[in-house]
């Protein structure tokens, strides 16, 4: 199935946090170049929006919601899994996965966005795939501005997957998740 990545912008999220705004574009050095990184924007709801590194993604593609085969006796944030390039792929609920509303109950769609990640879980290799509202522009950031996380967060499952925050403007301030967090949260049991 060929990607579907579609770029979008205008979306802003507010966190929580003591975070300063990043500095203005400044001509590039070898080591400010060294420092900087692409991030993927994840809009996980209409009011949280997201970073993962894009080292970690393999591609981003629309699937239809027929595609989906459910799981029974799964967590409950397991969408369910997708034969994707001939091989099993597990669906994941970012937004539910974090404690906010199942993404099936925030809108009511056909198909739904997944950004798939390459991740190394303990004797294997594994894709999966980290279903979000929408997939939103590449975004460039130097990693020494990022702000490390509240000490006192309103949600502590996003706590859990933070690497800190990122604020691109003084209005808007995103989220940027650890991946290996993430493959931790993935791979324990939710009650």
């Amino acid at each position: 199935m060929a990607s579907n990545l579609s770029i979008k912008s205008g979306e802003t999220a507010l966190f929580y946090g003591n975070a300063k705004p990043a500095p203005p574009d400044q001509p590039s050095s070898d080591s400010t170049l060294a420092q900087q990184q692409q991030f993927l924007r994840l809009n996980i709801s209409p009011e949280t929006v997201a970073l993962l590194p894009i080292k970690e993604i393999s591609e981003v593609l629309n699937i239809s919601t027929e595609q989906i085969t459910p799981m029974p006796y799964m967590s409950p944030w397991i969408m369910g899994t997708h034969n994707w390039q001939g091989n099993i792929l597990w669906l994941i609920d970012l937004g539910y996965l974090i404690g906010l509303q199942p993404l099936g109950q925030q809108v009511s769609a056909s198909s739904y966005t997944a950004a798939i990640l390459q991740f190394r879980f303990p004797n294997s290799n594994q894709a999966v795939g980290v279903v979000v509202n929408q997939v939103g522009n590449i975004e460039r950031l130097n990693i020494n501005s990022i702000q490390p996380p509240s000490l006192s967060p309103d949600n502590k499952e996003l706590a859990k997957l933070l690497q800190g925050y990122w604020l691109k403007s003084e209005q808007e301030l995103l989220a940027v998740l650890k991946p290996d967090a993430l493959v931790q949260a993935i791979s324990q049991p939710k009650n």
